[in-house]
């Protein structure tokens, strides 16, 4: 039996335009305000209560209230692609007692892994603001981003710092300008971005390029990385992640395709003993695996996955079903391999035996 409730209610369903994605919570709340006013306008005319337990007149006089916050009663909820048939940019009108983390409607609302909706997914990923955890927002508040032209050079990485955790590609471009206004040298900005510190009430160590890797908004990312040092070695953070592997978990396959043609290894495995290709079957990322899948052909890795290790699941190349790493896995199920080899085994000249016989077959 499903531990959420299978369908929740919505009352009204919007699909922002891509060019609106963008926005902050207060401005898509403001266009699907817009939009519903016209809707219970229609409603009225024709002598239609919009909601049961609410007049008309009343709903449209909390809404003009504050026409940058959600209907009393109501939350305008970001839809993930995977509760939209796929859709990114859907607004849906659900009530205010289902949309909390309390309710048993949430893992239906939010089904995503750590339960992330689609202002993660799309909003964030187009541009829209991202908001500072508790601890940051103290710790940055006399960082006024407006002063970024003449931030002193003492604080330069402050700047850039708030810049980055709250998605802001204009202000994130007059902090790296004015680190070349001080003279700061290309090397002396790769190591600034490349400098690591520590977010929220937990102390999780991280870099400027792994949160804006989560964030997900390309534009801001390539301004960062349009710094970096190659010599250099590639930032992990407190769990062990590299860029590659926040993006695999965070979903992000624009970011994943970058950053896989530009590390130097795209083998590295975290502390929980994870390789990115790992991280993308657990969490059935389809588009993102498409991409790392399309990496491996293009560097010559093919279907050896070799982000795999001794502690994580495998999967059969066939049958996508989870193995334990102790025990056989057939590489080729039709015939192609005369027999079954453990994976730990696996030698230069095994694998070069198996693919040379995958081919022979396939010509038969």
């Amino acid at each position: 039996m499903s531990s959420y409730t299978k369908t929740y209610s919505c009352f009204f369903e919007i699909e922002l335009a891509e060019q609106e994605f963008g926005l902050s919570r207060e401005e898509h709340n403001y266009l699907c305000n817009k939009r519903l006013l016209v809707l219970i306008a229609t409603l009225t005319h024709a002598g239609i209560r919009f909601y049961p337990e609410q007049s008309n007149d009343d709903l449209i006089r909390t809404i003009l209230q504050n026409k940058h916050k959600s209907p009393s009663n109501f939350v305008w909820e970001h839809c993930s692609s995977s509760t939209a048939g796929g859709r990114m940019g859907v607004m849906r009108l659900v009530p205010k007692n289902q949309h909390h983390p309390r309710s048993t409607f949430w893992r239906r609302i939010h089904p995503d892994y750590k339960n992330r909706g689609g202002y993660h997914e799309w909003a964030k990923a187009a541009g829209a603001p991202a908001i500072l955890l508790k601890n940051d927002a103290q710790q940055l508040h006399h960082i006024d981003l407006m002063e970024s032209p003449r931030a002193p050079e003492a604080l330069l990485f402050l700047f850039l710092k708030k810049a980055v955790l709250t998605n802001n590609l204009l202000s994130t471009h007059k902090v790296l300008y004015r680190m070349n206004e001080l003279g700061l040298s290309s090397k002396e900005i790769s190591q600034l971005i490349q400098q690591s510190f520590t977010v929220g009430a937990q102390k999780r160590e991280t870099t400027l390029l792994h949160e804006a890797v989560k964030n997900g908004y390309e534009p801001l990312f390539k301004a960062l990385f349009y710094y970096i040092d190659p010599h250099l070695p590639n930032p992990i953070d407190s769990d062990g992640n590299s860029l590659s592997h926040i993006a695999a978990l965070y979903n992000r396959p624009g970011l994943l395709k970058i950053l896989l043609f530009s590390e130097k290894n795209t083998n590295t495995i975290n502390k929980q003993q994870q390789g990115i290709y790992d991280i993308l079957v657990i969490k059935k990322f389809k588009q993102s695996l498409s991409v790392y899948e399309g990496f491996q052909v293009k560097s010559g890795c093919g279907l050896l996955h070799n982000s795999r290790n001794k502690k994580t699941p495998t999967l059969d190349f066939f049958s996508n079903q989870p193995k334990k790493i102790n025990q056989q896995v057939s590489l080729f199920k039709q015939g192609f391999y005369h027999k079954t080899v453990p994976v730990k085994k696996w030698t230069f000249s095994q694998t070069l035996r198996g693919i040379t016989t995958c081919l022979k077959n396939i010509g038969k």
